[in-house]
């Protein structure tokens, strides 16, 4: 497992969160979770399979969330998201084999917006940015995503308290558009392969 990457990513969240401390209110959550598998169109043909999964496995990474304005509690955030998944790819057919090992990675830029400004936060978060597939022995591809989701905010103190978060992720792996003829005209079709995968996962707030 290469864990250079997100250690290197809580290193730079807190640098980024020091200069915005002064300004606005800062959220840092370490999070873990669990990352439910999605299945996408294989095109390897020559392999005889239908299609691939991704592995469901436990996940890793952080949110690093700066108040909009003068809403340091209630109202919009950005955020930023890295995720980080070790899983692999297995041929979509009962008791298929194992294909590769993987690393999945997203990076996203989001709006939250949370409500009840005590200590319960309910709220609702949309992203969008890259998704990482990093195969073992094989070079690395980065594609579209975006995400949505929600979860709840329980607040222990002013710094510190528990995050629960659950998301939607929609990756764009191949873009294809078709062309389908007939004698009166030709039509064009969205035959594009997408990755989708949902997760749930907590972490522990500190906020600045």
């Amino acid at each position: 497992m290469r864990t250079k990457t997100p250690i290197a990513l809580l290193l730079l969240a807190g640098l980024l969160a020091a200069p915005a401390a002064t300004a606005q209110k800062v959220e840092i959550t370490p999070f873990y979770g669990f990352q439910f598998g999605g299945e996408f169109e294989d095109r390897l043909d020559d392999h005889g399979f239908d299609g691939v999964d991704v592995d469901e496995g436990e996940l890793y990474g952080v949110f690093a969330n700066f108040a909009l304005g003068e809403a340091a509690v209630e109202g919009g955030q950005v955020e930023l998201m890295y995720l980080h998944q070790d899983t692999g790819l297995q041929a979509a057919r009962l008791f298929g084999p194992r294909l590769l090992d993987l690393e999945l990675e997203y990076w996203h830029l989001g709006f939250l917006y949370q409500w009840a400004p005590g200590q319960v936060r309910p709220y609702l978060v949309a992203s969008l940015g890259a998704t990482r597939f990093d195969p073992v022995d094989i070079a690395s591809e980065t594609r579209f995503s975006w995400s949505f989701g929600g979860g709840l905010k329980l607040m222990f103190s002013d710094n510190v308290g528990l995050r629960l978060d659950g998301r939607f992720y929609s990756t764009l792996v191949d873009e294809d558009d078709d062309v389908f003829c007939d004698p009166f005209g030709c039509y064009h079709f969205d035959d594009s392969t997408f990755l989708f995968q949902g997760d749930v996962k907590g972490g522990i707030i500190f906020a600045f």
